[in-house]
C-alpha cells in the first residue's frame, strides 16, 4: 500500500528537514520554501494534507492554503502559526481555509496525532469521492434514480426537496 502524501511549507529549511525526519516513516513527505513549487507538487500528486507556516517572506500562510484549496478541494490544510497571529487565523477557519492551525511551539506528539487524523478524513473524503463518482456512472449508464436523505423536522423543506 502507498503512503499518503503530504506535504510542508515553511521559509526556515531546518524546520522542514525535521518535520521531514519526523513524518517520513507513515507518509510520504515532500517539503519546500516555495509557494509556487507548492502549487506545483500539490497540482500533479494527490496529496492529502499541506501543512504551512503563517509568516513567510513572500504570502502568508493563509493565502498560500487558500489556492491549495482552489487547486485541490479535498486537500486538507493545516496552519503552523505563532500566538501573534491568532487574529489573522479566524478567518480562515470561518471560510474553510484551513482545517485545523497549530500554535507554535507545537508538541511534537500532538503535531503527529493531528496529521494522522487529518490524512485518515482526507483519505476517506477521496474514497467517498471516488465511489460517488463511480455511482454517478453506473447511474447514468443504467437510468437509475437518484435520492435523497432529508433530515429536518420542517415538512416545508421536505416538500420543497420534493
Amino acid at each position: 500500500m502507498q503512503k499518503p502524501k503530504i506535504a510542508f511549507i515553511d521559509d526556515e529549511p531546518r524546520i522542514l528537514r525535521s518535520l521531514k525526519m519526523h513524518f517520513r516513516q507513515s507518509h510520504d513527505v515532500f517539503i519546500t520554501t516555495d509557494a509556487a513549487e507548492l502549487m506545483e507538487y500539490v497540482s500533479t500528486n494527490d496529496v492529502q494534507v499541506v501543512i504551512s507556516d503563517q509568516r513567510m517572506p513572500d504570502k502568508q500562510g493563509t493565502e498560500v492554503l487558500r489556492d491549495i484549496k482552489a487547486a485541490s478541494p479535498n486537500t486538507l490544510r493545516i496552519l503552523l502559526t505563532g500566538y501573534a497571529d491568532l487574529n489573522a487565523v479566524i478567518d480562515s477557519v470561518n471560510e474553510g481555509e484551513i482545517y485545523r492551525y497549530i500554535t507554535k511551539p507545537w508538541q511534537n506528539d500532538e503535531l503527529k496525532k493531528i496529521i494522522n487524523k487529518a490524512t485518515e478524513i482526507a483519505q476517506q473524503t477521496q474514497e467517498i469521492t471516488h465511489n460517488t463518482i463511480q455511482g454517478d456512472d453506473t447511474q447514468r449508464s443504467t437510468g437509475g434514480n437518484r435520492n435523497i436523505l432529508v433530515l429536518d423536522d420542517d415538512e416545508s423543506v421536505y416538500q420543497q426537496i420534493k
